[in-house]
């Protein structure tokens, strides 16, 4: 179960079905520890670089944005 204070929420709450549940963590390269878990629920029209603002704000404010890479991944139904 992850932790209350770890879970975070950007999408609009009028449209619940509109939403991806996701679950992050930080790695480490160096050490190659994996950090905590976090869940995110976003928008599914998301843009990426919107998302990897949110988590370098909200999420992991030790990491500068431009570090943070995000892709979309596509429903194909």
């Amino acid at each position: 179960m992850i932790e209350p204070e770890r879970n975070f929420s950007l999408f609009n709450e009028l449209q619940p079905s509109n939403v991806y549940h996701l679950i992050v963590r930080e790695w480490n390269p160096q050490t190659w520890v994996l950090g905590p878990l976090y869940e995110i629920k976003v928008d599914k029209n998301i843009h990426a670089s919107k998302f990897s603002q949110f988590l370098s704000e909200k999420v992991f404010p030790h990491i500068p944005n431009d570090t943070l890479f995000c892709s979309k991944v596509y429903n194909l139904k």
